[in-house]
């Protein structure tokens, strides 16, 4: 039970944190406001440094020292009850207001009315602008809150789709070589790579080759996934993932050997 609050310099309050055995004038003043009670309740006193939040609760014993203190890191809430649960009911307030919305949403907007916030968590904000402001700033330094507006009686809260329950992620269609020759793949359409492998010339496939079984032993490069695809100076190019050079390069070799379905292809460039 805090008896007294007793505000020293910060710089002393400091040196007190780091060498509380210390004798202190300030509690030597007050050594009949700290004992424990025939209930076991212990009275102490309550010590902060200026402009400081943080605070030691001390009950010395009978010592000119901090014989017995406990570090407080938001010491001011214990000079007013009223702060700490005000502190409380907002947080449980922000808490509902999440999970409420994260829980329902699955396309990342949520609007709860001011009464339905009132009915569920006690904490009355209509015509109390400042709790409305106060829990909107409380929301916004949440990860959870991407966008937030305050009207017409009710927050209107945007949340990132990552932490909504009902949002199914749609994942884009995988787009690769395989796909490609079996929709039909332009004659100029070539397979390059940073490290210049040269122009690869996929376009010579045809749907009916991976129908051949000739293609088999190249899975790998027909099902990785292409992460570009764009113009180039001899039609199409573009890169595959995770796709070794050397494996590039017998590819090339082997698509070389085939008999290619165009023979005006421009010739491949090796550097």
């Amino acid at each position: 039970m805090v008896e007294k609050t007793v505000e020293i310099p910060a710089a002393q309050f400091e040196e007190m944190l780091r060498y509380p055995l210390t004798n202190q004038d300030f509690l030597k003043e007050n050594l009949k406001t700290m004992y424990q009670d025939g209930n076991g309740v212990y009275h102490c006193l309550l010590v902060t440094g200026r402009d400081r939040a943080d605070g030691l609760l001390v009950e010395s014993d009978g010592s000119c020292y901090a014989r017995y203190a406990a570090y407080v890191p938001q010491a001011r809430a214990l000079r007013y009850p009223v702060l700490a649960e005000l502190e409380q009911k907002l947080t449980d307030a922000v808490d509902f207001i999440i999970q409420d919305g994260t829980s329902h949403t699955s396309e990342g907007n949520w609007i709860l009315d001011f009464d339905e916030l009132e009915e569920q968590t006690g904490l009355a904000v209509y015509d109390r602008p400042f709790l409305q402001e106060l829990i909107g700033d409380l929301l916004c330094s949440r990860p959870e809150v991407a966008d937030l507006s305050i009207e017409d009686g009710h927050f209107d809260v945007t949340y990132y789709l990552d932490f909504c329950q009902g949002y199914e992620k749609k994942e884009k269609p995988q787009q690769t070589l395989r796909k490609l020759i079996a929709q039909g793949i332009p004659a100029d359409t070539y397979l390059v790579h940073p490290r210049d492998v040269g122009f690869i010339p996929a376009g010579r496939l045809e749907a009916s080759d991976l129908e051949s079984g000739m293609l088999e032993e190249w899975s790998d490069i027909l099902d990785a996934e292409i992460i570009e695809l764009g113009s180039g100076g001899y039609g199409q190019e573009f890169l595959l993932e995770g796709i070794p050079v050397n494996r590039l390069r017998a590819f090339d070799d082997f698509l070389s050997q085939y008999a290619p379905r165009m023979s005006a292809l421009p010739t491949e460039i090796k550097m």
